[in-house]
């Protein structure tokens, strides 16, 4: 059977699909026969035929046929599975990016430009990292990996305005705290941002809203509770402060950090911006 026959059954067979209302997939069909097998623009009255991808919406023509699909519906060809499995291979045992040279020209083009991945390919992206962050392929499982990793990031801080402010009222009040805040105490995962010497006791200050690549809100649920539970778990009292940008630290909140860094005081609570909320096992189990 000639190309050409096929072709027109395989119009006649289309055309009869989209007549019936029925599905119409052209993954079969090669790309370069699509416009050959397009319907022609009878009349200008003519009712144009939906989009095969079956959203409902009519498609427009263009020199004297019509279009399959939609602007924006035509599904991306993408590769088979051999295929992706060929060109991994390929990848491996010859990848252009070993070549720094090939490297610096790369990133050098695509630096300050953002990666644009469709909805599925993140999915995919952090489903495999998440896999192998898990796995024994985790380089931070290796104890001095870690340590190095965490000075690099750590020197790179530096107090925050929030941070700095707090300590400037801290001075003027005459209360002594050590800042902690660039790695110099870990609880876990948990870097507190200041604790009181000589004693198993740290604050945190924070903000109701912080900025980190997006805004997110915190509370005294889905924030203070959590990281006071967490510092108990590891044996330490935590007092988690509540200040907003430029909001005055009041006389109350003074008297709330003396009774905290007082040697017979061992409660833990949150400073929700204007009183003392005390922690209580029984009422937060």
């Amino acid at each position: 059977m000639s190309r050409k026959h096929r072709s027109e059954q395989q119009l006649q067979l289309l055309y009869s699909k989209l007549e019936n209302g029925e599905y119409v997939s052209l993954t079969n069909i090669p790309y370069s026969q699509h416009k050959a097998l397009r319907r022609p623009v009878i009349s200008a009255s003519e009712t144009p035929p939906s989009c095969v991808c079956q959203c409902g919406q009519q498609v427009k023509s263009h020199r004297g046929t019509w279009n399959w699909y939609v602007r924006g519906h035509q599904p991306k060809p993408s590769m088979g599975k051999a295929a992706r499995k060929r060109m991994s291979t390929a990848m491996r045992k010859k990848n252009p990016m070993h070549n720094p040279e090939t490297a610096a020209r790369v990133g050098k083009a695509r630096r300050g430009k953002p990666a644009n991945h469709t909805e599925q390919g993140r999915k995919n992206i952090a489903a495999a990292a998440r896999k192998r962050m898990l796995s024994d392929a985790n380089p931070m499982k290796d104890l001095e990996t870690h340590r190095k990793a965490l000075r690099k990031t750590m020197s790179r801080q530096k107090p925050s305005k929030n941070e700095i402010r707090f300590m400037d009222w801290l001075e003027d009040v005459g209360i002594d705290l050590e800042f902690t805040g660039l790695g110099t105490l870990w609880l876990g995962r948990c870097n507190p941002d200041f604790r009181i010497p000589g004693q198993k006791k740290v604050i945190e200050l924070t903000q109701p809203e912080v900025f980190v690549g997006r805004r997110i809100a915190r509370t005294v649920e889905n924030y203070g509770l959590p990281k006071i539970e967490h510092c108990l778990s590891k044996r330490w009292n935590c007092l988690v402060v509540f200040v907003k940008d430029r909001q005055r630290l009041t006389p109350e909140l003074e008297t709330t950090l003396r009774d905290f860094v007082s040697t017979g005081s061992s409660w833990s609570g949150i400073w929700d911006l204007k009183e003392l909320i005390r922690y209580s096992k029984s009422e937060n189990p």
